[in-house]
This record gives structure tokens, sequence and C-alpha cells, in this order.
């Protein structure tokens, strides 16, 4: 996939579920996030429900943080932007 496909793929996540992703996007993706407290929009530190704030794209997913700092994503969570 070239960059310009790349784009168009990261623009066409809204209303998706995690599950629709394949194993490569969803790598992509996690490979960039920012783990946020809904409740205050500071940075998570510690185990528990989150946000996933995909950088480099207009879209969040609900998260988790487990104890050793591994993100989890339900497979049926929802992209949504944020703004909206």
């Amino acid at each position: 996939m070239n960059l310009r496909e790349e784009n168009k793929a990261m623009q066409d996540l809204k209303g998706k579920i995690w599950l629709e992703l394949s194993k490569s996007e969803q790598e992509k993706l996690l490979s960039k996030v920012n783990a946020i407290d809904a409740s205050t929009g500071n940075e998570v530190k510690t185990v528990g429900e989150c946000t996933i704030d995909f950088v480099g794209t207009d879209f969040s997913i609900a998260g988790f943080i487990a104890e050793d700092g591994e993100i989890i994503i339900d497979g049926t969570a929802e992209f949504y932007n944020p703004i909206d």
C-alpha cells in the first residue's frame, strides 16, 4: 500500500470497529498512540479504561491499559472522531 492509499484508509475509520482492520493495520495504528484519561484529558499512567488517540489521524477508540502497560482494545470498539 502506498502512502496515498494509507492516508485514504486512515480517513475511512469512522464508524468501523477494531476487528474490521487487518492485523497489519492494527499494528501500524498501535505504533503511534496516546492513552488519554477521558475525564481529565491527561495522559494515562495507571491501569484502567482510557481513550486511545491515534497520532496522525483524527480518530480515537475506547481502550484499556493493562498492568504490564499493554494497550487492550475490545474487538467491537468503534472508531470515532472526538471533535465530532
